[in-house]
């Protein structure tokens, strides 16, 4: 009922948006010039009011009436059909007037800047100046037959709408408007709003926050695996996800936990997804695709850290128990405390996953709603007072309910309004029967219908999208949503429309989390590029009330989208990911979001289908690297009418020529698309309002003339492609360029052409500047005119780059060169300025003029030849500045200044971040002595690298927060004192012998310092009263050291370091002294001479966490006493002690969970001759989970203690030789998932051994005397992974029986491997086996292979004499490789391989017979097909002319083919091969 209701609501808004376009006086004075018969316009225009009025009537009555609602659904295509129609119309004129316009750039402007819709525009201007010149063409009947064809449309157009409103007047709609209507007499038209929400204030849910921080403070409560699960229950609507955001982001709660992680779950409980997210929010980089991957990386993440998850809206929809056990695996690795917090709205859900009684989020109270109310509306001459508690009741304690509504009242300023909303009958409608609150759709039902419009546009986007507002903007402009309004910008009128249903409450802010934040700082040298991108967004919506100018990005509410869906009704089609909704009979927009190839392919036959689209939009997360999807190259782009067209993320993307025919197109988005070139026919998109083709990184052809693209406003070039063409001619003909973000000058492109785009804004590359002046250019040719671009906020000047001075060009004129940066002076407006490979000795006088006062970045980057600074002190505004590579400057102070007159500004008054690098003549930089006050007062961030002569530093840097100095060889001296410092980085400073006096530092790192023998020198600072005193003032504060290839360095301090909880020490050969380090978590020495003085240091750090020690050599035993007070210790690992052959006392750490011992040749024992093993051996601590021994040859014996470790998880064994008793029960470890044993020659037999069933995976490899597996190794049922690799001694698997849950089977390099087990079949789990280099592999099992398979390698096996049996039974296989096999050598004719229907890639080499390969045999389904090693095979065209879906096909060594296949003139060799394959590569060379 509610969908009803709000259907027709959509209806209305799209009908008032068509008749702001069809029933114009304007319009009707066109079609009449064309002599279209005026009866048919009088008539169209009556029908189009009746219809409106009609619809008004039905928006109210349909939700209650079927027959209604049908005809809404009917009107809402005509409607489309009509919009089609016009737009036709306007698109003819165009093409006709600029196909016979004589002059290459007429003055006459088509599309004047405040409107983007060609149409509009045109009428805007005058549409008697069209007709005007349309008249003055050559041969106009002729070129105007298309547009006299539509007549029949029109007419046509007007009996359909004819018959629709007879069928409306039949259903009783009346066309009279009904006194008293909400929507024309009581709640008018809601005017602009100008303030921002503060949504960080939230009310009532003090009690909750405190209740849940208690019980996250609670460890009593903890279960076997160290982690509880905490569930928030309730209804939509009640604020789950805010309160756990309060909690999340409360202070005490980030101190107590080591990490955090946020995940949005969703309704799928993806197990693979999540797991990435929550390793993403880590800020960890997944390792792989495959859950057993990820879950061993989480593991190892979390091992020892106390975290708390949040698993925000997690549904009930495929969650089950199994699915929940499985995931939460990795978990147990974490610390002791650690919390999960779930929030749902399903009670089954929790149950399922708490372990602490859930809290059950109740309604806000009246009182909190009321505060609610009042923050988020404004109380006018008390009607809150008045209203508001009637209102609270509505809304039943949801705090989205009383946003919202609040959002619908804030403009009201009559009490009838007021009263009008509360008797609104939508608040009749039974949440029984509607998903969507009453409060929101009443919300939307009042919403200005050109605001309802856009809203459902959203619809398109899947829930918890994070969007950006400058991209919907665009879409809403390409879709004609955005009207004009004067002469006001396209783009400002759609950040208000952006704006407006933000303040509704449509939109939140998506609030970035830490790791989660895009890079904006100056530590990276790109950090212009994030500026720029800044910068762009700043002025594309100049007229914005607000947020005009944030880089934010936005979400939606569940309920809100829920409500985008149901408004959108049969015109909006979402496909996202296996969710297979109806499919609407007439799609006009469609979104998809591909999982992966194969779900594509799928779509593309319905995508073809739906010819009335407007939209075709592939959507993707901001955040997302991954390319989504791939288009069939074979696709012909037939929808004609299509608006938007969003192939971001391509694999395989070739344009067809057919794409010159989508007339009616305004944006083309092909972002980080493997494109190579565009084709030439995309210029004859007249209406194309926006091109991106960021990051198209293979793009390497653009068309050659692109000025008849009048309408484009927006263009996006990728900016470090491969793309080395010139830019198209007749850019300066785009008068309507709002954006442009590079401009490459050329041969044939002068930098004149961008004389008259004077609507630029945002941020402006003009790059290839040293072809300026080049072959007579004549001033007009040169001149840019940038003083009248005074929207440009961002400009790089780019020439091309030398590496210093003395390779300055022989082509280049540096005399030139100035002149033309002196005529490139910007407007002042500017904020950001950028010079990059500058040849010219001097900068011109505007460069640092102070009436740049708007100027906060200026970066120099490679202007080799300069000798003098500008005067950069006289902008007030400075805070960023770079200078990068100019190495003729030897920076002085006057330099900085500008002028030696006192009565210049002697400070950057504003600087927060300096970087200078590779200033190879810069000796010293000394402050103004002229200068009582400091020179950068603000100044934060201050980095040098890479200035080599530069010996001393002398100024005041009292506010700064980060220095980082490095490759400066001769430095000395660093400023001091530096009070505020807290992060200090020295490396390459070989003759520096003190530090400077940092009392706040917190983290310090020095590397390659060779005069340094300690931190803190007494001698260098006097002012101490004593040294333990300075000491403790001087690192007091510090958390994290790092000292690396310090050769001198012999002691850190004497005294305490009492805030250290991290010290890494490597190739410090003279250590001799540790302090104390009560604080120390983790500690890390690496070749350091370590003598018994720091041993016993190390052993007394009773708060240690983590301990690394490598490369000591001069111990031959760790006694009981050094690991005796280590009670903290969780991870240890002994690497590279060649003298070690003792450790006593491992019993000691009880807290040990993962211990590691490596490359220890010596080692012989973990215990000492005097101490008495007893019946359980050595005793090893009771928490270890993960053991790994590696390459300790000469370790006799393994205790037998390891049987009692009932929380071990993983044990490797490489290179040792481990005498395992035979009485040694591994199945006692029932916690055991992972078994790897390699090079262990001793390991012959493991007939004795018991695994235990819980084992995940068993590795054996290089085993070279191995002869048999354990013959109860089906009995380990929770096995998923066996592999075994380089067991020479392993000849026949015949009899062994695997578990039958088996999913992986990999055996490589068993060279005398005769059979595989017989019984291979019966392994219904199996989805992987491969099978590489085993030599004397005859034949598979008889039986054949298990049909659940998904992958099969069979590789370089040479003896085998025929494939698998039943291979065509394999109807699930996807991936097929069978290369080097002797079977291969006797096939004339590839067995058919039809059946295999899933079948995606297929890899065959080494068939020296093979001829040919015929129609039929090979899958249709296949996509890609790589053969090799063919030497007569002479046919492919017949066995791949029906591979419809074939992207790739990979030739290797068959000459016969490649001969074949080698281009003549004139001829394409490839389409009679393969007419469907983008990608063709002969011997690894892509030949299209």
């Amino acid at each position: 009922m509610a969908g009803q209701l709000v259907g027709g609501a959509f209806f209305s808004a799209f009908l008032q948006v068509a008749f702001d376009r069809l029933a114009t006086t304007e319009v009707i004075d066109f079609l009449a010039q064309w002599k279209i018969d005026q009866d048919d316009v009088e008539n169209l225009k009556r029908t189009l009011t009746m219809i409106q009025a009609l619809a008004d009537e039905a928006e109210m009555e349909q939700f209650t009436n079927k027959n209604v609602k049908l005809w809404l659904d009917h009107a809402k295509q005509l409607l489309y059909d009509a919009d089609d129609i016009l737009d036709e119309y306007v698109t003819e004129i165009l093409r006709v007037k600029l196909e016979s316009e004589s002059q290459v750039c007429n003055p006459v402007s088509l599309t004047p800047s405040s409107n983007g819709n060609i149409f509009s525009s045109w009428f805007n201007s005058g549409i008697e100046s069209v007709v005007k010149t349309l008249d003055e063409i050559k041969d106009v009947p002729h070129k105007l037959l298309g547009i006299k064809e539509y007549r029949s449309k029109v007419k046509e157009l007007n009996e359909k709408l004819k018959e629709v409103e007879q069928r409306g007047l039949a259903l009783g709609l009346s066309s009279s408007t009904r006194a008293g209507s909400s929507r024309t007499s009581v709640l008018g038209q809601r005017p602009a709003t100008s303030s921002l929400v503060n949504k960080n204030k939230v009310f009532g849910r003090e009690n909750e926050k405190k209740k849940i921080i208690d019980l996250l403070k609670d460890e009593t409560t903890q279960s076997d695996n160290n982690f509880s699960v905490l569930p928030i229950v309730g209804k939509g609507g009640l604020g789950k996800t805010t309160l756990a955001q309060l909690v999340y982001t409360d202070e005490f709660v980030m101190n107590h936990f080591d990490i955090r992680a946020w995940v949005c779950v969703r309704e799928e409980f993806d197990i693979v997804r999540i797991t990435k997210e929550i390793l993403q929010s880590l800020n960890r980089t997944p390792q792989s695709d495959l859950l057993d991957g990820l879950q061993n990386q989480l593991q190892a993440t979390l091992s020892k850290k106390k975290f708390l998850f949040v698993l925000d809206d997690v549904w009930n929809l495929d969650l089950t128990f199994i699915k929940w056990e499985n995931f939460q695996t990795p978990f147990a690795a974490g610390a002791q405390g650690s919390k999960i917090l779930v929030t749902t709205r399903d009670h089954k859900v929790s149950s399922m996953m708490r372990n602490v009684i859930p809290l059950q989020l109740e309604p806000l109270s009246d009182e909190a709603c009321i505060n609610l109310l009042r923050k988020h509306s404004r109380d006018v001459d008390g009607k809150l007072k008045m209203f508001g508690s009637k209102i609270v009741m509505k809304c039943k304690g949801l705090p989205l309910a009383v946003k919202t509504i609040a959002g619908l009242l804030r403009d009201r300023t009559e009490d009838g309004q007021w009263e009008a909303v509360l008797k609104n009958k939508i608040w009749d409608i039974d949440e029984a029967r509607s998903e969507i609150l009453p409060s929101l759709i009443l919300s939307y039902h009042h919403l200005p219908r050109h605001l309802k419009r856009c809203f459902a546009y959203c619809a398109l986007f899947p829930k918890d999208h994070i969007f950006e507002k400058i991209k919907l903007i665009r879409l809403w402009m390409a879709e004609g949503f955005v009207q004009p309004k004067g002469t006001e910008r396209l783009e400002d009128i759609g950040a208000g429309y952006f704006d407006d249903l933000f303040m509704r409450s449509f939109f939140d802010l998506y609030n970035l989390n830490s790791n989660d934040q895009l890079s904006f700082g100056w530590d990276s040298f790109h950090m212009y590029d994030d500026l720029s991108r800044c910068l762009g967004i700043k002025p594309f919506s100049e007229s914005s009330n607000f947020l005009g100018s944030s880089p934010a990005y936005f979400v939606m509410h569940d309920l809100i989208h829920d409500l985008a869906e149901f408004v959108s009704a049969e015109i909006y089609f979402r496909k996202e990911g296996d969710n297979l909704p109806k499919i609407p009979t007439a799609p006009r927009h469609l979104s998809f979001g591909f999982k992966g190839l194969d779900d594509c392919l799928t779509n593309f036959g319905y995508i073809k289908k739906a010819k009335s689209l407007h939209t075709l939009l592939n959507y993707g997360n901001v955040y997302s690297g991954e390319w989504k999807w791939v288009i069939p190259t074979t696709h012909q782009l037939t929808h004609q009418f299509l608006r938007v067209l969003c192939l971001d993320g391509c694999l395989n993307l070739e344009l067809p020529q057919s794409i010159g025919n989508l007339k009616h197109l305004r944006l083309l988005d092909l972002t980080a698309s493997a494109i190579v070139r565009l084709p030439d026919s995309i210029t004859n998109l007249y209406n194309l309002q926006t091109l991106i083709l960021t990051t198209c990184w293979i793009l390497r052809d653009l068309p050659k003339d692109m000025g008849d693209l009048v309408n484009l406003r927006h263009l996006l070039l990728p900016t470090d492609s491969f793309c080395k063409q010139e830019m198209p001619l007749r850019i300066g003909c785009l008068t309507n360029l709002q954006t442009l973000n590079e401009f490459r000058v050329g041969l044939h492109t002068r930098i004149g052409e961008l004389r008259d785009l004077s609507q630029l804004r945002g941020t402006l590359t003009i790059s290839n500047l040293e072809q300026v002046g080049k072959n007579n250019g004549t001033e007009e040719n040169m001149q840019a005119n940038l003083k009248n671009k005074p929207h440009l906020r961002g400009l790089q000047l780019c020439w091309g780059n030398y590496r210093n001075k003395n390779m300055f060009p022989d082509s280049r004129d540096a005399k030139v060169e100035e002149n033309v940066l002196d005529q490139l002076q910007p407007c002042t407006n500017l904020e950001m300025l950028r010079i990059e490979g500058y040849g010219g000795t001097r900068f011109p006088c505007w460069v640092g003029h102070p009436s740049f006062s708007n100027l906060a970045v200026v970066v120099l980057d490679g202007c080799h030849k300069c000798i003098l600074l500008p005067s950069l002190r006289q902008l007030p505004l400075l805070k960023h500045l770079k200078i990068n590579g100019c190495s003729a400057m030897n920076i002085a102070v006057s330099e900085l200044c500008g002028e030696d007159d006192l009565s210049v500004n002697k400070q950057f008054r504003s600087l927060e971040t300096l970087l200078i690098c590779k200033m190879t003549e810069w000796e010293e930089w000394e402050e103004f002595e002229e200068v009582v006050e400091e020179e950068f007062p603000c100044l934060h961030n201050l980095k040098i690298i890479g200035c080599p002569k530069l010996r001393r530093l002398s100024h005041r840097f009292s506010d700064l927060v980060s220095l980082i100095i490095t490759d400066c060889h001769e430095l000395r001296e660093i400023p001091q004192p530096l009070p505020s410092l807290q992060e200090l980085e020295i490396n390459g400073c070989e003759k520096l012998n003190v530090l400077p006096r940092v009392p706040s530092i917190q983290n310090l790192s020095l590397e390659h310092c060779h005069k340094l023998t300690t931190l803190f020198d007494d001698s260098q600072h006097p002012s101490s009263s004593s040294s333990s005193d300075g000491e403790a003032y001087q690192f007091g504060c510090l958390r994290v050291l790092r000292i690396y290839n310090c050769p001198n360095m012999r002691k850190l301090t004497y005294s305490t370091l009492p805030s250290l909880v991290k010290l890494v020490m490597r190739n410090c050969k003279e250590l001799s002294f540790l302090p104390m380090l009560p604080s120390i978590k983790a500690l890390e020495l690496k070749f350091v001479q370590c003598n018994k003085l720091v041993l016993e240091k190390v052993s007394d750090l009773s708060s240690l966490s983590s301990l690394y020690m490598e490369g000591i050599s001069n111990f031959s035993l760790l006694s009981s006493g050094f690991f005796r007070h280590l009670t903290t210790l969780q991870k240890l690992e002994i690497h590279d002690f060649s003298e070690l052959m003792m450790m006593v006392g491992l019993q000691h750490l009880t807290s040990l969970k993962w211990l590691k011992i490596s490359k220890c040749p010596k080692l012989v024992s973990l215990t000492d001759n005097e101490e008495k093993e007893g019946d359980q051996g050595i005793l090893l601590p009771p928490c270890l989970k993960f053991l790994g021994l590696f390459n300790c040859g000469n370790l006799k014996k393994l205790a037998q203690g390891l049987c009692n470790l009932r929380c071990l998880t993983e044990i490797i064994i490489e290179g040792a030789i481990v005498c395992l008793p035979k009485e040694l029960e591994l199945h006692t470890l029932m916690s055991l998932h992972k078994l790897t044993i390699s090079a262990c020659p001793s390991f012959v037999s493991l007939v004795e051994m018991k695994l235990p069933i819980r084992l995940k995976l068993l590795n054996i490899r290089n085993c070279s005397n191995l002869e048999s597996l354990p013959p109860e190794l089906h009995k380990v049922m929770s096995l998923q992974r066996l592999t075994i690799s380089n067991c020479p001694s392993l000849v026949s698997l015949a009899e062994m029986k695997l578990p039958i849950g088996l999913q992986f089977l990999h055996i490589t390099e068993c060279n005398n491997l005769k059979s595989l087990p017989n019984e291979l079949h019966s392994l219904t789990s199996l989805i992987q086996l491969y099978i590489n280099k085993c030599l004397a592999l005859e034949s598979f099992p008889d039986m054949g292979l298990p049909t659940a398979l998904r992958k099969v390698w069979i590789i370089n096996c040479g003896k085998l004499n025929s494939p698998p049996k039943g291979l065509y039974k394999l109807t699930n296989l996807k991936e097929l490789q069978i290369k080097e096999c002797s079977f291969l050598t006797e096939y004339k004719n590839i067995e058919s391989l039809q059946n295999l229907t899933s079948l995606s890639f297929l890899s065959i080499s080494g068939c020296p017979t093979l001829v040919s390969i015929s129609k039929g045999l090979l899958p249709t389904c296949l996509e890609k097909f790589y053969i090799e090693n063919c030497p007569i095979l002479e046919s492919l065209h017949a066995g791949l002319s029906d591979l419809n879906f074939l992207i790739e096909l990979e030739i290797r060594n068959c000459p016969i083919i490649e001969r074949q296949c080698q281009k003549k003139e004139g001829e394409d060799q490839w389409s009679n091969i393969t007419p469907y394959a983008s990608n063709v590569r002969i011997n690894g060379q892509l030949q299209y």
